[in-house]
């Protein structure tokens, strides 16, 4: 199946039929509760209204408004400093993938659309959430936060920007 990559931001002409969409999409791949902050629309219209978010998503090139992957990411401000010392980064706020095109390069190229940013965070659970654990410390994301409960931050620095 060919896959066509989307950006999605705050501007996008197409923002009112697609986000809806991909909202849908990540509640059923995350089994959201009605209600909660990964199925309302506002906080989602929120996140996306920083300058620099912007949602990343593939859909099958004869099916042009049904995603199959989708990546959230937005400026997120840290009250504790990352390892560079810095307070603010991108971060991957959420991203999923059906189950039947997972291992097919789905998120590499999502994260690939990326590759420019010099700082990138994301939060994930390696107990509930293993296959992305792999994928993520076996591309060279490092924890730099236990944030409770089993929930890690990692980040990934761009060749352009290492840390020393």
């Amino acid at each position: 199946m060919s896959l066509v990559l989307h950006e999605l931001t705050s501007y996008s002409e197409n923002l009112f039929v697609m986000l809806p969409r991909i909202i849908s999409l990540s509640n059923a791949i995350f089994s959201a509760e009605p209600g909660s902050k990964h199925a309302s629309l506002a906080l989602w219209q929120e996140r996306l209204s920083y300058t620099s978010s912007v949602i990343v998503y593939l859909v099958p090139e004869s099916s042009p408004n049904d995603p199959v992957a989708f990546m959230f990411a937005y400026p997120r401000s840290h009250s504790i400093p990352l390892s560079g010392g810095e307070h603010e980064s991108l971060h991957i706020w959420l991203a999923g993938v059906l189950p039947g095109m997972r291992r097919a390069g789905c998120l590499s190229r999502m994260i690939h659309e990326l590759d420019l940013t010099p700082l990138l965070t994301v939060c994930t659970i390696p107990q509930r959430f293993p296959d992305m654990w792999r994928w993520l410390t076996s591309r060279g994301w490092v924890v730099i936060r236990d944030l409770g409960e089993g929930k890690v931050m990692l980040e990934r620095r761009t060749p352009a920007h290492p840390l020393h």
